[in-house]
């Protein structure tokens, strides 16, 4: 017993010792494969990269197999050309293309991998023999897609002058298929790319169609006859409008149409009615249209702007005064509640009169009579009354700025009118009806918006609404050098988003308007001199063109044309893309190259 015990120490011993030496023996090559196969690993994570995919490969291949050095080649489409994507190593240089014959491809295909056979003379090679001593290599494998070559992996001697092993072939057998999925995997998503530009282009073309369309289809309603419809349903036991009058308001969104179904149905009523929303957002033509489509239409619609009168001078605006009733009062005048009697008084931004002025003015909505500054006779007061504000009247009231009780004398329909950014559905007619009104009082016969600058108003904000989308309508008509307005002649606000006027030179506001832009003549030697300086310095930036650090208020015509084509070139005609690069916004691109005439098709 004591002997078998002492034989299987032994044994136990013998075998830890052979493995410690088998494992000091093979311990390079194990570290060596377990390190090719991570960096494998890190380039299956970059699929889109076939040329990071390629230096990995050849880089695991001559660490692993210690040659002296390892190059792929990829194969061009299906022809029998192959270029160089990765070299790793020393020796005599590789050809950067290579193109083989047909038996050589369809060999390698059947074989996988071929090995270089010494010969005693040049005669005896055969052409696979040939074809290996062109790419200097002892040893090619092929890299196959779905039974294609789509490249080879060329190895050149081992250091040593070692010979390749089995384990060598089967190691260099289990790279390419690796190298092969990948590849794969990176044509795909290369594929699925190209595919997504396409469709973010065929996008941006329905869009642009589409306002297209919309634009017909506003201009095509501005051209009717009749601006109004007043149809009436009878019923057996009523008859009731199902339009309204709405000349002056220009829209089809959702947050319009239900504010114009309260005005339907407040309109034919004496109800008095507060106009809630932002400065811009068309509270005085609301309420012209609630007074055309009221009882009251025969008779006159009086406004009065309370932020702009102080308070006295708004109690004599507003109940009229006597002679002799202050300094300066020589005569009798009437105020608006007097020259409104029968028909509708509108008081804009009502949230600004002072407390005086709101006591009295809900004893006149109480009693429904006023007496003139200065005289004791009460005048009868058959108004109705819309009012409208910008301002939070609740709170106010906390503040103690505004009255309680005639919050709700004011406050009895309720009507507020949705931001522009909330109804951009009606940016199209809303542009149209300021185009043509603009064109009209500017003496222009017919004016349009290119797709980039109709594009840049959708985009827009709009926190002026609509008064600041018409206020920028006219001046772009003012500005537009011909019957098309552009980009260009936007605001900058509008054109680039983020920036603002204040940020922009003045000197290139002067220019601007000081030298209108005329179609550029035909490049002179100095021109095309100056567009290859463009080119050369453009190349000199590097990065940071790509980052929009280019000033281009201070390029010549011919520098920004240079820049324009070149990017263009560079991304092989993908104008997206070519934006991206000069650090340009996409609409702002468009509008270059049609100001310029750069052909892109």
């Amino acid at each position: 017993v004591v002997v078998v015990m002492m034989a299987v120490g032994m044994l136990m011993w013998a075998r830890d010792a052979a493995q410690r030496t088998i494992d000091r023996r093979f311990f390079r090559e194990k570290y060596q494969l377990d390190k090719a196969l991570q960096r494998m690993n890190r380039a299956v994570g970059h699929l889109a990269d076939s040329q990071l995919l390629s230096e990995r490969m050849a880089g695991s291949c001559r660490d692993v197999l210690q040659v002296e050095r390892a190059a792929i080649y990829l194969r061009e489409a299906k022809t029998s050309t192959f270029h160089l994507a990765a070299a790793e190593g020393t020796g005599p240089q590789l050809p950067l293309n290579y193109t083989t014959s047909t038996a050589f491809i369809e060999t390698l295909s059947g074989e996988s991998i071929l090995q270089r056979v010494p010969v005693s003379g040049r005669l005896g090679l055969t052409p696979i023999q040939q074809n290996l001593r062109d790419l200097h290599a002892d040893l090619v494998s092929g890299l196959e897609i779905d039974g294609e070559l789509v490249g080879i992996v060329v190895l050149g001697p081992k250091q040593g002058s070692a010979l390749y092993s089995g384990e060598d072939m089967t190691f260099l057998s289990a790279m390419a298929q690796i190298t092969s999925v990948a590849l794969h995997c990176a044509k795909v998503h290369q594929g699925m790319t190209r595919l997504n530009e396409e469709l973010r282009s065929k996008v941006d073309r329905i869009a642009q169609q589409k306002i297209q369309i919309l634009m017909l289809q506003s201009e095509l309603s501005a051209t009717q006859s009749e601006d109004v419809v007043d149809v009436r349903v009878s019923g057996p036991d009523d008859e009731r409008s199902t339009e309204i009058k709405r000349e002056l308001i220009k829209g089809s969104s959702p947050g319009l149409a239900q504010v114009l179904e309260v005005v339907r149905k407040a309109a034919p009523t004496d109800a008095t009615v507060l106009l809630r929303g932002e400065s811009g957002t068309g509270k005085e033509s609301l309420a012209k249209a609630i007074h055309e489509n009221s009882l009251r239409a025969d008779h006159p619609l009086v406004s009065v702007h309370c932020a702009a009168l102080s308070p006295a001078l708004l109690e004599s605006e507003l109940f009229g005064h006597v002679k002799g009733a202050f300094t300066g009062a020589t005569a009798d005048k009437p105020g608006r509640f007097e020259l409104a009697n029968g028909g509708t008084l509108f008081l804009d931004e009502i949230g600004d009169i002072s407390l005086e002025t709101q006591i009295k003015l809900l004893r006149v909505i109480q009693e429904r009579t006023f007496e003139p500054v200065g005289s004791g006779r009460s005048v009868a007061a058959n108004v109705r009354l819309i009012t409208a504000t910008h301002q939070n009247l609740e709170e106010l009231i906390a503040q103690g700025r505004f009255r309680e009780d005639l919050y709700y004398r004011l406050n009895v329909v309720s009507v507020s009118l949705p931001p522009l950014r909330e109804r951009r559905e009606d940016i199209v007619e809303l542009t149209m009806h300021f185009l043509h009104r603009a064109a009209k009082a500017n003496g222009k016969s017919s004016i349009d918006l290119d797709d980039d600058a109709f594009a840049a108003l959708q985009g827009y904000h709009w926190p002026g609404n609509i008064r600041e989308l018409q206020n920028v309508i006219e001046r772009a008509v003012v500005l537009a050098d011909d019957s098309l307005i552009r980009l260009e002649d936007l605001p900058v606000e509008i054109r680039e988003p983020g920036r603002t006027t204040a940020q922009t030179r003045p000197s290139s506001v002067k220019g601007r308007l000081a030298l209108p832009f005329r179609k550029p003549k035909p490049a002179s030697a100095a021109a095309r001199l100056t567009s290859e300086r463009a080119i050369a310095a453009t190349e000199r930036k590097g990065s940071a063109v790509r980052t929009g650090s280019i000033d281009w208020n201070r390029l010549e015509p011919g520098e920004e044309i240079a820049l324009l084509k070149k990017a263009l070139r560079e991304c092989d005609g993908n104008k997206t893309r070519a934006a991206e690069s000069l650090g340009l916004p996409r609409s702002t691109y468009f509008s270059k190259l049609k100001k310029y005439q750069i052909d892109t098709a």
